[in-house]
């Protein structure tokens, strides 16, 4: 497959954008409705509802969600079942399972995590050449000690920037959604590729939390058709997900979607002290900030531009709901196009 390699990360330079971007025009911020009682989320999100008590649909959801996957003795019975499955699957296969890495927390201690259950997987990752040098030091440390064997697709530097670039003219949302559809059609593809039925992710609910119906969307041709009407180069290296092989993987390949930290006592804090003791591995600043382009992504123009912050962190009681809008609110627009030039001479 094209842009496929197994080791060593191909960077180029950077294309300038114009000087005017024009976003600050098309950025809106919400308008406050009734909030919850528990977490920040209020009643402009669509489909948003609330109980007697004041508490909304979302912290429902988490607190069902909590409930359906159990952490402790019992997620041990249910996690031990689902490796038995996936060594099962892998017999006389050269791996159980498919691991998507980032050099970030949740990645890094899950690919511990199945080491030492027994479990042969297969990383792969997906760089879009925004990769900070944390990161990809992290994804290295690790995994070398691990003896885990690792794939990578690497993007054209300047079509991603391109598609990058499209999105932000757009005026749209959701600026992760290349990133988000690339990185599943990666896994998809290398699991269909070494014929893997597993495909494992590192995510928790628990300290990602979900994003609302009507904030973010994403398919392949959403991603296509954003990039046709504000893009200048071809699509060619992206490895788009069109809904129809998003089907054929999700519906009728056989690959299933493992998240085993749904049934872990994952204590972040704690996970990174592990990981820095045993591996050597580098905190990089923020949730999600391994990436230099979800460093702009979500704590910038998510935060400053449309004033989105997830609840989930909230829901578990990691920050006083007062903290968490003020930090909200302390929105300036002006900030992104500032915060492209200065970083990037965009």
């Amino acid at each position: 497959m094209e842009g496929w390699v197994s080791d060593g990360v191909r960077k180029s330079g950077r294309k300038k954008l114009s000087e005017e971007l024009g976003v600050a025009g098309r950025i809106g911020r919400r308008q406050p409705g009734r909030p919850c009682s528990r977490c920040i989320y209020d009643s402009t999100i669509p489909g948003t509802t609330f109980d007697g008590d004041g508490m909304c649909s979302y912290c429902k959801l988490h607190d069902e969600m909590d409930a359906q996957y159990p952490t402790g003795a019992e997620g041990e019975i249910l996690l031990q079942g689902a490796v038995d499955e996936m060594r099962e699957a892998g017999r006389g296969k050269e791996f159980d399972c498919v691991l998507g890495v980032s050099g970030g927390c949740d990645s890094s201690f899950l690919a511990h995590e199945l080491v030492s259950r027994g479990l042969r997987p297969l990383a792969v990752h997906f760089d879009n050449t925004w990769d900070s040098p944390i990161a990809t030091n992290n994804i290295y440390t690790v995994l070398d000690k691990l003896e885990i064997p690792l794939e990578t697709l690497v993007v054209d530097n300047l079509e991603y920037d391109d598609i990058h670039r499209s999105f932000i003219e757009s005026g749209v949302r959701d600026l992760e959604a290349p990133t988000d559809i690339g990185l599943m059609g990666v896994l998809y593809r290398a699991s269909e590729k070494h014929g893997i039925k597993y495909i494992v992710e590192g995510h928790s609910f628990r300290t990602e939390g979900v994003s609302p119906l009507g904030w973010l969307y994403m398919d392949g041709r959403y991603v296509r058709e954003v990039h046709r009407q504000f893009g200048t180069l071809p699509m060619e290296t992206y490895p788009n997900m069109p809904f129809n092989q998003f089907v054929k993987w999700a519906a009728f390949s056989g690959i299933r979607r493992l998240r085993p930290l749904y049934w872990l006592d994952y204590d972040k804090e704690a996970t990174k002290a592990f990981l820095a003791e045993e591996y050597d591995w580098e905190w990089y600043g923020g949730h999600h900030l391994e990436n230099r382009w979800s460093n702009f992504h979500t704590p910038i123009f998510c935060h400053n531009a449309w004033g989105l912050t997830s609840g989930s962190m909230n829901c578990q009681g990691g920050f006083g709901r007062v903290n968490l809008i003020a930090r909200r609110h302390n929105a300036n627009t002006t900030l992104i196009r500032s915060w492209i030039r200065r970083s990037w001479q965009w």
